[in-house]
């Protein structure tokens, strides 16, 4: 059950909702790691999906989101000269490393490294701490306990040959529930249509020539 409910809240965020999505402010360190073009940023503990970044640059109040791209790029953002600056990217490329029982903090590169200590927000999602006691709640709309079930009943039917109707029959009422979730998970309250931002415009406007990067 534990197992089913942690997949219905990835499902629910990589829908597009925000419902089990958790925040953390922390800060960069100052400098590249070692032998490094990026700079490091230690995942929360909990995390299992990293869904944003914001950094707040010293003296400006208003925050900026990193863009996430590939950690194929992480040497595009240095010269030879000069391999810090104000991040404006970042790749996640460590979950962390077992370690006995337990799991360390995974790794976020940041992009170019970082030239001075910037406040950091990281929107992520946490992983589901298995309850034990049948007294204790899931936290959901209604419904998506449907999907929870079904699951549960799937993983069970599948260890009984004599079961394999019940299969059937749960995997499609799963997969209803499923659909019904996406469908609403991905929409928005709203009075009226809603209206296009060119963010990309937005973007550029606010673009000043790239301190990380010497004129080509």
């Amino acid at each position: 059950m534990n197992e089913s409910w942690q997949t219905l809240r990835e499902l629910v965020t990589e829908a597009g909702s925000l419902t089990y999505v958790a925040n953390a402010s922390t800060s960069t360190g100052i400098g590249p790691d070692t032998g490094k073009a990026y700079g490091l940023l230690a995942m929360p503990a909990t995390a299992c999906r990293i869904h944003a970044i914001d950094i707040t640059i010293p003296g400006r109040s208003r925050p900026r989101s990193l863009t996430p791209v590939s950690f194929n790029e992480r040497n595009e953002f240095a010269s030879d000269n000069l391999v810090t600056g104000t991040p404006h990217s970042f790749a996640i490329f460590n979950i962390g490393a077992e370690s006995g029982a337990s799991v360390g903090n995974g790794w976020i590169a940041l992009l170019p490294a970082p030239n001075v200590v910037f406040p950091v927000t990281i929107y992520y999602l946490p992983a589901w701490t298995d309850i034990t006691n049948d007294a204790y709640v899931f936290d959901g709309f209604a419904g998506w306990d449907d999907f929870m079930a079904w699951d549960v009943v799937i993983k069970l039917a599948s260890k009984d040959n004599d079961m394999a109707k019940t299969y059937q029959i749960a995997a499609g009422e799963r997969e209803a529930a499923r659909q019904r979730i996406v469908a609403a998970a991905s929409s928005i309250q709203r009075v009226g249509p809603t209206g296009g931002v060119d963010t990309a415009a937005m973007r550029r406007r606010d673009r000043v020539q790239s301190p990380w990067r010497e004129p080509r």
